[in-house]
């Protein structure tokens, strides 16, 4: 399944702090980081090796690891990734083109590169977002 644009983020920001630390440095060489999939692959191997295959479970058993027992800063930048077309988003920036240069937070929809507000206000001055957290469970 192809990653959305918040897993493209995570990975971008995250992947090399993970091959890093990864206590086998070895397997990493044996393989490949598929964007698109968010994991590591056999690049071009039609009958992958015994040493291969368990590079191909280590390697990948530790990204999820590591992805789930890192704090993750949620923000992310505009530069980084952009939400999918017509998704509501939390996002920040800096005064929406008023004088007094404070940082502001809003629920808007990203829509072909406008940022707009529930009233049609559209943000010009975004830095970062975030997607909206999934309600409490239990709660409809």
């Amino acid at each position: 399944m192809k990653q959305n644009a918040e897993q493209r983020a995570f990975a971008k920001a995250h992947l090399q702090g993970f091959k890093d630390k990864y206590f086998f440095p070895t397997q990493l060489e044996l393989l490949e980081f598929d964007e698109d999939l968010g994991n590591f692959v056999m690049p071009g191997v039609d009958v992958p090796t015994t040493d291969i295959i368990e590079a191909y479970h280590q390697v990948n058993t530790g990204w999820a690891m590591y992805k789930k027992g890192i704090t993750v800063d949620r923000w992310i930048s505009v530069e980084d990734a952009l939400p999918e077309n017509e998704q509501q988003v939390l996002a920040t920036g800096f005064d929406y083109g008023k004088s007094e240069n404070k940082r502001h937070y809003v629920i808007c929809e990203y829509y072909e590169n406008i940022w707009m507000g529930y009233g049609g206000e559209e943000f010009q001055y975004i830095t970062h977002w975030q997607p909206i957290p999934q309600p409490p469970k239990g709660v409809e």
